[in-house]
């Protein structure tokens, strides 16, 4: 290749590929590495008390919503008995046919300290079996739970649902586990 050929491939390379490597660059200084492998390990988690029931009920909303917890959040509820899991919506919600309600009740078919496994009543949505799909609610943290569908594999799950904040006589924002804590040593929120 003629010295007039290197020239033009090395000041090609230059221009190509200089910008090339500070935009990879910058995309790999913006993204949230820790969010994302934190999304890709995901595990159950179990309060040190056992009662998923407990930890479950409050209110909630999907992580990535724009007013977090200010109008699409969700309650959880229980039955007395633990048979039924009620969540009410803030607004309605439609499901696989459309249909829009605020209440969607669940039958709990079983659970262990960190799982809830129900099924929707009119779950109309089938497995390859023909059953009504049914779901586990899986704890993955003391403020945050996920969906799994039971077909799906082991590892799959929804994105994370979190914990809404309370609101504290001042009108600041506290989760409940730091009331928790707080109250553990002797504070009041």
């Amino acid at each position: 290749m003629s010295p007039d050929g290197r020239t033009l491939l090395r000041e090609l390379a230059l221009l190509i590929g200089v910008p090339l490597v500070a935009v990879i660059a910058i995309c790999v200084w913006l993204v949230p590495w820790a969010e994302i492998m934190r999304e890709l390990d995901v595990r159950p988690w179990a309060p040190a008390d056992g009662n998923v029931f407990a930890a479950v009920e409050g209110r909630w909303d999907w992580t990535g919503n724009e007013t977090f917890c200010e109008g699409d959040w969700h309650d959880i509820t229980f039955s007395p008995d633990r048979t039924t899991m009620a969540i009410e919506h803030a607004k309605p919600v439609g499901d696989s046919a459309g249909t829009m309600q605020r209440v969607w009740v669940y039958d709990i078919l079983e659970s262990d300290s960190s799982r809830i496994r129900g099924r929707i009543r009119g779950e109309d949505r089938l497995d390859d079996a023909g059953n009504p799909i049914v779901w586990d609610l899986v704890l993955t943290g003391p403020d945050e739970y996920r969906w799994r569908d039971t077909t799906w594999s082991a590892d799959d799950y929804t994105g994370a649902v979190r914990r809404c904040p309370e609101r504290t006589s001042t009108g600041m924002a506290a989760s409940r586990s730091n009331r928790r804590a707080s109250a553990r040593m002797g504070h009041q929120s």
